[in-house]
């Protein structure tokens, strides 16, 4: 069964300094299943993996300072699956819209 690979990257824009999303991302990509999660609070980074039936991958979330009181949240993606699972959705989108979906949920719990 042939494998895609493909990296994927799509970037927000977030109110405020960068530093107190960072427990915010890495609880969304936790409660939407990846798994080793790490933050590396001097970069600004949250990287985890993902691993499923149908899909695993690597993400790695950025938090750029951007201009006034915004941040910028860069999500790269590179995920693999299988072409009769994967359809036409790339994996890397799917693992992006995964976090995506986290953490708009997060903010929606939180009130954010």
């Amino acid at each position: 069964m042939a494998i895609r690979r493909r990296a994927e990257e799509e970037e927000f824009v977030a109110e405020g300094d960068g530093r107190p999303w960072l427990p915010t991302v890495a609880g969304a990509l936790g409660e939407r299943g990846f798994t080793a999660i790490n933050v590396h609070h001097a970069l600004r980074q949250v990287d985890a993996d993902y691993r499923s039936r149908s899909l695993r991958g690597k993400i790695v979330v950025t938090l750029l300072p951007g201009a006034g009181n915004v941040t910028s949240i860069n999500a790269r993606a590179i995920g693999e699956g299988a072409n009769l699972r994967v359809g036409f959705a790339s994996p890397g989108r799917r693992l992006i819209a995964r976090f995506r979906d986290g953490l708009a949920a997060s903010l929606r719990s939180t009130g954010g």
